[in-house]
């Protein structure tokens, strides 16, 4: 049968069957394979046919027993629904699973879409929570079941919606959006009226993004799937198919070398791409154009929204909208002066928009999968002084605005407006073209893409340099000077934080204009949201980092930051440890020799992160001389395992280790007979980590502690029994002594008594 479906293939498969054009309803519920089975040799799936490559991919996966079995059920045409709803139900009895999917855009919906970014919840999103709620009823769905909902590109978008909105939202186990856009900010307000904190999170942490590299549709919109939630696929997408980037099919194809032609040929499996990548150009590229269009007044965002998404329906042949949707006289002026200059400052006065141009638009191909690839980069400063160019194309559409007076004051667009909106589209393009043609003068050749790359860093710290940037570009430029210092995960970490509470409130301010009055105004927002006072300090250092960062490097003239308090407080006044004699209970309550009491002892005896004890490896014990050699850390990135350097270079330390505790791994190691020297000892997560804790404390009634409380423990034992702050310093992996005292100091005694005691013997 080969390698185990994931999950996630499972559904991307189902997400891909739903744009065959085809529903088996007859005879629900009814085998995949059956389905697929009665297609074969329908023109429509052949060779050249509309679906060939959605049937291709169905044709392969459904020969495994893991797809072809699935039961196909309560297809939304047999409920009533209209065909803008295409969803359907898949039943994976042997699993005791259900699978709920919904189709990407289909007629009629392109207007729902730019709706979508402005409305709080639009006609299709709601017939998509009216679908699963009826199918919650119908199927009797419980807890005992596995409920994983999914979708692409639209339908992406719909099942993020169900998840969030849906009374039955407690029996969806998981999410996957493929290329699915996100939200309106009144969407996200709603879910947030709607729970509170924690029910909120819940329902977020089911959230789950696979997306294409180049994917340009998933950066749209307020984006609520946690980034450390998101997946990145290569989509090998051949010359100038544009649109593939898009395309669910490319998600499972590969590039295949034909030695007989020497062209490569995109080949389509059963199977996904395996390869996780970053974000690609086009993405990136994607992402700063949703910014600039989120940042327009909402009427003229819903407006040039609804001209752009009925014009690239009409340009598909579609003849009617859907309920008869028409766009108005002032729709169309907002994508005039409004959401064309937003798509003009997105493209060439971005970093993001910027390099798409360089490495993209004006190649020869729009493939990066193509191996030995010429590299070729624009001059970005030539290009940035033509940008004038694009806006001046938008500010001549005043005059077709005064020939346009003369129409209804609301226009069908399939209409009147189809002409319109394709002249401004082809006027656009147009100088779009023009001005590719100037810049393809203005190329410059580099013998290797490190040339390139490194000129493309240069034109972007000379541009940071200028403290009038937007914080929003600065903070691009600040993980760009950092990438080298700081770790993946912690840029992951402040990428997030600085996304979630920097970025919204100032986003769009000049750097050297921010006041310590609006960095107090900021931080009374902050604290109104009711997090810990740990996390309010948190976020308030991102804070401070960004202003030191642009003070210390780019002559920013002071950090505003320094003139306010600090919001929330450190916790190093308030840790949380067991004592020994809460440890002792605690680990009773573990089976000696087992995994999780040698995980557990060797956390307390040697006070060591969590990272580092689920980086090491039989090696790095020395049994001879009883040490713990510590020279690596783990981290889960992207579903990735990544073994890294240690935090700092002071944690890479040799500990003592006691020798009850060497006896324990070695015997441990006996258990395991050849176990390889250099592989994890503890080939788990940190969160199944944190889930044996919690079920240990539960089981012997321990005070409730972190992970990382245990290295706290670890020390509070260690003072305790009079261990001097140096040494305490050398086996934690402190930079300084001071480190050490700041974290730990209150923890030991007070001194005060005996100088007042030795005073007192000398009279």
């Amino acid at each position: 049968m080969g390698r185990k479906y994931t999950e996630e293939e499972i559904s991307m498969i189902l997400d891909t069957y739903m744009y065959l054009g085809y529903q088996e309803a007859s005879k629900e519920p009814v085998e995949l394979k059956e389905v697929i089975g009665k297609l074969s040799g329908v023109p429509e799936y052949g060779t050249g046919g509309t679906y060939q490559n959605e049937y291709r991919i169905l044709e392969q996966a459904v020969q495994d027993e893991q797809i072809g079995n699935l039961k196909v059920c309560y297809a939304s045409s047999t409920l009533g629904f209209d065909q803008g709803t295409k969803a359907c139900t898949f039943l994976d009895e042997k699993n005791d699973r259900i699978f709920v999917a919904y189709r990407g855009t289909g007629d009629g919906e392109w207007p729902d879409n730019g709706l979508g970014m402005t409305k709080e919840i639009t006609t299709q999103q709601q017939r998509a929570v009216d679908y699963f709620d009826t199918v919650a009823r119908k199927a009797q769905l419980t807890e005992n079941q596995r409920v994983i909902v999914t979708g692409h590109s639209k339908g992406g978008n719909k099942a993020q919606f169900v998840t969030m909105e849906t009374e039955f939202g407690d029996l969806i186990d998981r999410c996957y959006s493929v290329d699915g856009q996100g939200m309106s900010e009144k969407a996200d307000a709603r879910f947030r009226r709607k729970y509170n904190e924690a029910e909120y999170q819940g329902r977020i942490q089911k959230l789950y993004g696979i997306h294409g590299e180049n994917d340009y549709v998933s950066p749209l919109g307020n984006q609520i799937i946690p980034e450390d939630h998101v997946t990145y696929i290569r989509t090998p997408v051949q010359k100038g198919n544009f649109a593939g980037y898009h395309d669910i099919t490319y998600m499972f194809a590969t590039l295949v070398l034909d030695r007989t032609t020497g062209k490569w040929v995109t080949q389509f499996t059963g199977r996904r791409n395996e390869e996780v990548l970053k974000q690609g150009s086009l993405g990136k590229y994607a992402s700063e154009l949703s910014k600039e269009i989120m940042k327009l007044p909402e009427e003229e965002r819903a407006g040039a929204a609804n001209v752009v998404m009925q014009g690239i329906e009409a340009a598909g042949g579609a003849s009617h909208g859907l309920n008869g949707e028409k766009t108005t006289l002032a729709d169309v002026k907002h994508f005039l002066f409004a959401g064309i200059p937003a798509i003009t400052d997105a493209t060439t006065k971005t970093a993001g928009g910027l390099n798409f141009l360089g490495k993209t638009l004006w190649e020869d191909s729009y493939t990066k999968e193509i191996p030995d690839r010429i590299c070729i980069e624009v001059d970005y400063e030539a290009l940035a002084s033509k940008s004038e160019g694009l806006s001046a194309a938008a500010e001549e559409t005043i005059r077709l605005g005064e020939q346009i007076q003369s129409y209804e004051k609301e226009m069908p667009f399939y209409m009147q407006g189809r002409n319109l909106v394709t002249f401004q589209l082809n006027q656009v393009a147009s100088e779009v073209e023009h001005l590719g043609k100037k810049i393809q003068k203005l190329k410059r050749g580099f013998k290797t893409k490190k040339e390139a790359l490194n000129y493309e860093k240069e034109f972007i710290r000379k541009t940071a340099a200028d403290m009038k940037m937007e914080m929003n570009s600065f903070i691009q430029v600040y993980f760009e000077d950092k990438k080298n210092e700081l770790k993946e995960n912690s840029i992951r970490n402040k990428q997030h934080m600085m996304n979630k509470h920097i970025v919204p409130y100032f986003g769009t301010r000049k750097m050297n204009e921010i006041t310590p009055a609006e960095i107090i105004q900021w931080q009374n927002t902050i604290q109104e949201k009711g997090y810990s006072k740990t996390y309010e300090r948190m976020i308030q250092n991102q804070l401070n980092a960004l202003f030191n960062h642009a003070q210390k490097i780019y002559n920013l003239k002071e950090n505003p930051c320094k003139k306010v308090k600090k919001m929330g407080k450190s916790d190093a006044n308030k840790l949380e440890f067991w004592t020994k004699t809460e440890y002792d209970r605690f680990i009773a309550g573990i089976e000696p020799g087992s995994e999780d009491y040698l995980i557990f002892e060797i956390l307390f005896w040697t006070g060591i992160r969590e990272g580092e004890l689920l980086a090491l490896s039989l090696s790095d014990f020395d049994m001879s001389g009883n040490l713990l050699h510590i020279n690596k850390t783990y981290n889960r990135i992207r579903k990735r395992d990544v073994i890294d350097t240690p935090k700092t270079e002071n944690s890479v330390r040799t500990i003592d280790i006691p020798n009850f505790l060497k006896e324990e791994v070695q015997e441990y190691a006996k258990k395991h007979y050849g176990f390889p020297e250099n592989q994890r000892l503890f080939p788990i997560v940190a969160r199944t980590l944190q889930k044996r804790l919690k079920k240990y404390e539960a089981l012997t009634g321990v005070k409730p502690i972190r992970v990382h409380d245990i290295r706290h423990s670890h020390v509070a034992y260690l003072i305790y029994q009079g261990v001097e702050p140096l040494i305490i310093k050398e086996r934690l992996g402190h930079k300084d002594i001071q480190m050490t005292l700041n974290t730990y100091g209150h923890l030991y005694p007070s001194q005060q008594k005996k100088v007042a005691e030795m005073l007192d013997n000398k009279r």
